[in-house]
């Protein structure tokens, strides 16, 4: 407040900024005024007398020389002139207002003269003007000609007349002129700002001096300050209603503390009652901000009152359940309605304890909202309980795994949502092997153990989403959901997981110094089939159980025949791939590739498995296996490696030839795809700009994003790609565009049938024009006739692969002769 102006300065202060700054634009716009009118007519004037000299000059030069001086002598008297003078044809002096300057150079004598003005300016009929940015100097020219010499009947020659005024000093004088005639007008303000501040003091400032130092006091707690009436009739009527507030003030004072004894006799009460009971007191305000706990409640959690004021308290509640609490409490919030929810809450031990907390709006006399008071009890072992009696209705007292019960449940969900997605599943019913003979030789008590134990083992191979269950007695069951998409390999992965479970079952039993032996035979039914239902689900595994009882037990059987032998032979294929990847088991074959001319230009990496008792197994039948197991990995490196050493042996003999390599999808999506096919470079010596990588239309669309940025790093290096079985996907033109490729490869089920079948005919031109415009080498394969040959060299096609010219050999033979 030390810092604020007196209303009998204030006041007066303002009227003078006001006025000031009227005088103020008013000076302003007379000076502007001044300065325009200046400049017209010293523009004027500057004309004038250089258009006057012309003439003289232009006449009595010859003949009236004396009154031609005595003109500039006159002109040059004016006090704005500092220079005039009257020019020849070359710039020099003729007459001038200073005798020493006669027969000079005006462009050596005079500051700012531009000898260029003048020569333009004697080309004209009108004079020249220069004006200052400021408008204080001025410069003007006015051509005239100059009188005829002896040789001439008429000249020819022009001369210039040149004034220069300087308006600084006439700008000073009216500008000085200008001001004092306004000065009047600031002392007549003056004396009336020092008049209304008189009057101000008198009759406002001094009685609101009065009122202010009253009311400083009533602040402080003087309730009986009263101040005089007096002063004109508004300041009157204000301190008449000071007195007025004054009293009201002072008898409120006295009923407020009378009140403030029984508020405090209140709260006692209250709090007495919130810390008597068990229950968790609190209470929040209109913002949720917590504003209250009691001593049960920081007692159950060991933290202080600050510490869980506001939203302290929710550092308590269990991560999982923050949401449980929080959200029905929002809601009822905004409802401004009572709320209930169940969630954990940390103890002062550190152990999570159940609450259930139950919350109501809270409103004063009047009906305003003022928050939340609510209260928690401690239900921990009530949900305990609960959870013990649905542990017991849904599980297995010895085991802990789900009873039929529970299983059936989830085999339903399992089988509704297979249905929906369209992939398969699995169900299993495995049942111990002459587990009946050890309960009667060792006891049920040995017996209950081996059940413990083997659901141990049944649990532990299985997925998380998986199911095991115990039926009764010595029968479990196992849920095995969304395997695959295909029943075929559905079935492959359930007989893997089966003799896994098989396998683990056969291990002996150590419990205490006893060493049990068991086995088990293991069911398999797959599902969704037709309309089949839980039961009938549980049957047929049932009755596949049995089946495997009947061929020896200790054995796996489907409950569908057919599927038996062709599960049993993919997963012993499966197995002996395995082994032949671990080994590297496999051939290297090449089929070559050839130009226009039917000259080799390169070849395509194939690879071959010889079995050791099945002979030679087709790709088609071991290459998805291996997709579907994973083992496509090592094998495309496998087959990657011996490609870089084909290329580094046809580099050492001299040949340019280009080796095309397939690379999975899979094998192309693994992190250190890039770093392996660096190395692989490396070890071998290979080099790159002779290996071409052939990748799938479906690795571009599923994978864009991986698929650009992995190519765009080896074809740094040089390598080519390309696009294999091109036209049996779904590319996009976009991304063949901004991809680095170099080829596509037309499938040979488009080759087969041209020249005779138009719609091939058709899309095989449609893929070699779009190539052309891309600047992409085609290459087609599958070709083995002559007029498929000759149909696709006369559309444009680059290269040719097929057994009209070439089969697939062993690297060893397509080799002879190259190296």
């Amino acid at each position: 407040m030390g810092h604020r102006l007196a209303l009998k300065w204030l006041l007066p202060l303002g009227l003078a900024t006001v006025l000031l700054f009227i005088t103020g634009l008013s000076t302003l716009s007379s000076l502007i005024n001044t300065k325009a009118e200046l400049s017209r007519t010293s523009r004027t004037d500057l004309l004038s007398h250089a258009a006057h000299l012309a003439r003289m000059a232009e006449q009595g030069l010859s003949g009236s020389r004396s009154l031609v001086e005595s003109d500039v002598s006159h002109v040059s008297i004016d006090r704005r002139v500092i220079a005039v003078v009257i020019l020849d044809d070359t710039g020099r002096i003729v007459l001038g207002h200073r005798q020493a300057w006669l027969g000079q150079l005006a462009a050596g004598l005079l500051p700012g003269f531009d000898d260029a003005w003048r020569q333009s300016a004697t080309t004209a009929s009108l004079p020249a003007l220069r004006v200052s940015a400021d408008g204080l100097h001025m410069q003007g020219m006015q051509p005239f000609n100059l009188p005829a010499n002896e040789t001439e009947i008429r000249s020819k020659r022009r001369g210039v007349v040149y004034v220069e005024f300087d308006l600084v000093n006439t700008w000073h004088v009216a500008r000085f002129d200008a001001v004092m005639e306004r000065l009047p007008w600031l002392v007549a303000a003056l004396m009336v700002l020092l008049g209304v501040a008189w009057l101000l003091q008198r009759h406002v400032a001094r009685h609101l001096t009065s009122l202010g130092r009253a009311a400083s006091a009533l602040a402080q707690g003087q309730l009986d300050t009263r101040v005089a009436v007096s002063g004109p009739l508004e300041i009157a009527a204000l301190a008449s209603d000071f007195n007025a507030m004054a009293s009201i003030l002072q008898r409120n004072q006295t009923k407020l503390l009378a009140n403030e004894k029984r508020l405090a006799d209140s709260e006692t009460r209250f709090r007495t009652l919130a810390n008597s009971g068990q229950a968790l007191s609190w209470t929040e305000d209109i913002h949720q901000q917590a504003d209250y706990f009691n001593d049960t409640w920081l007692r159950f959690t060991g933290r202080t009152l600050a510490q869980e004021l506001g939203t302290g308290w929710v550092e308590g509640i269990h991560p999982d359940d923050v949401q449980r609490r929080l959200g029905p409490y929002r809601t009822a919030f905004l409802a401004r309605a009572p709320f209930q929810a169940e969630y954990r809450h940390r103890h002062a031990s550190g152990e999570y304890r159940w609450l259930l907390d139950q919350g109501s709006p809270r409103f004063d006399s009047e009906g305003v909202f003022l928050g939340y008071v609510g209260h928690c009890l401690d239900i921990t072992e009530s949900k305990r309980s609960e959870a013990e009696i649905t542990r017991l209705a849904y599980h297995d007292a010895l085991t802990g795994l789900p009873n039929r019960a529970l299983f059936k449940d989830r085999l339903d969900q399992s089988l509704a949502s297979a249905r929906r997605a369209q992939r398969f599943g699995a169900l299993m019913f495995v049942d111990l092997d002459q587990f009946k003979r050890l309960n009667d030789v060792h006891g049920h008590a040995l017996g209950d153990a081996v059940l413990v134990e083997v659901a141990h083992r049944l649990s532990y191979y299985l997925r998380h989403e998986d199911t095991v269950a115990r039926l009764g007695g010595d029968e479990f069951v196992v849920l095995l959901p969304d395997l695959a998409a295909e029943s075929g390999s559905a079935a492959t992965l359930a007989l893997a997981v089966a003799e896994k479970i098989r396998l683990a079952l056969e291990r002996p039993i150590h419990i205490h110094d006893l060493t049990c032996t068991t086995a088990a035979s293991i069911g398999i039914t797959l599902f969704p089939k037709n309309d089949e239902s839980v039961d009938d689900l549980m049957r047929e595994a049932d009755i596949a159980m049995y089946r495997a009882k009947e061929s020896g037990r200790n054995a796996i059987s489907y409950f569908e025949r057919d599927m038996q032998d062709a599960v049993t032979q993919r997963y012993a294929l499966e197995q002996d791939l395995r082994e032949a990847v671990r080994q590297q088991a496999f051939e290297l074959h090449l089929q070559s590739q050839v130009d226009s001319s039917g000259t080799v230009v390169g070849a395509e990496a194939l690879v071959r498995w010889r079995h050791p008792t099945r002979g030679l197994i087709p790709p088609a039948s071991f290459i998805p296996l291996a997709e579907e197991s994973r083992l496509i990995v090592p094998l495309g490196e496998w087959v990657l490696h011996q490609a870089c050493g084909v290329i580094a042996q046809l580099d050492a003999a001299g040949h340019r030839l280009h080796i095309a390599v397939n690379v999975s999808p899979r094998q192309f999506q693994q992190p250190n795809f890039v770093q392996r096919v660096k190395e692989i470079l490396r070890v071998t010596g290979a080099d790159p700009t002779h290996l071409t990588l052939e990748i799938t239309e479906g690795l571009l669309v599923d994978h864009v994003t991986e698929t650009m940025g992995r190519m765009a790093e080896l074809a740094v290096l040089g390598l080519r790609f390309s696009i294999d079985d091109f036209g049996t996907g779904y590319s996009s033109l976009a991304y063949l565009k901004r991809l680095p490729l170099f080829e596509l490869k037309i499938d040979k089920s488009f080759v087969q049938d041209v020249p005779t079948d138009p719609n091939d005919v058709a899309l095989v031109q449609t893929i070699l024009a779009m190539s052309r415009h891309l600047h992409l080498q085609v290459v087609a394969e599958g070709v083995e006739t002559t007029e498929q040959f000759e149909f696709l060299k006369a559309q444009g096609c680059n290269v040719f692969q097929g057994y009209h010219f070439h089969r697939p050999q062993p690297q060893a033979d397509w080799l002879i002769g190259r190296v």
